[in-house]
């Protein structure tokens, strides 16, 4: 008996974090279309989420990375530091390279977008229970984008290193969103963005969020157009 048969005679309990509503439904959905994977609890927050890991009943970490509290890569770092083995996959609508390096690195084992057909959610869910490691296909184009970057884009300085949040708003900005929009989609405060644009100016060494957005492209920091 293989590896993947020996998978289909076990049950995976699933945690499932996400503070979308109609995520949450659509991935309940790809988890109980499963037999072999069993919905242990879906929370919307980083701190429910560490009190249920806390418990050690999790197999399977479905994570958001951009959460109400926090972080979800805050929570693949919590899951590699513990003794039971979690496998730990991404769905979120975070796709630039910044982000995917940054999960794969904490030992992620999968990335996938959000909006992804059901039927290939809970495909990479179970291929990643086999060892695989799926990513959407626009991730796998940005991998193939660091590995083999592009003329005219730079390596990032060590000194010009964003935080994954500060990422997050500078994407938003380059969107168009202003101040107030940004603090309603990432649910902090109008003064929390302006704290954190400061810091992207400074690391950037730019005056204004026009020079933070080129430089940002240029240095392939962001992928926004």
């Amino acid at each position: 008996m293989d590896s993947r048969e020996a998978h289909k005679h076990r049950t995976y309990h699933v945690l499932f974090v996400e503070d979308d509503i109609l995520c949450r439904q659509r991935l309940t959905q790809a988890i109980s279309a499963q037999p072999e994977l069993k919905l242990l609890a879906e929370v919307g927050s980083v701190r429910e989420a560490m009190a249920l890991l806390a418990q050690g009943n999790t197999d399977i970490l479905i994570v958001d990375i951009g959460l109400p509290d926090g972080s979800g890569l805050d929570l693949i770092r919590y899951c590699k530091s513990m003794s039971h083995e979690v496998i730990c996959l991404v769905v979120t609508i975070h796709g630039d390279e910044h982000h995917v390096l940054e999960a794969l690195a904490l030992g992620a084992q999968g990335y996938l977008l959000k909006d992804a057909p059901l039927s290939d959610l809970a495909e990479a869910i179970m291929s990643a229970i086999g060892g695989d490691m799926p990513v959407s296909p626009r991730i796998a184009k940005a991998l193939l984008r660091h590995l083999h970057p592009p003329q005219g884009i730079t390596t990032v300085h060590e000194d010009m290193h964003l935080t994954p949040r500060e990422v997050e708003v500078l994407e938003h900005l380059a969107l168009g969103y202003t101040r107030a929009e940004i603090a309603h989609k990432l649910y902090i405060s109008i003064h929390t963005v302006g704290v954190h644009i400061r810091h992207i100016y400074k690391k950037l060494q730019v005056s204004s969020g026009k020079k933070a957005i080129r430089k940002a492209r240029q240095h392939g920091i962001i992928r926004t157009e």
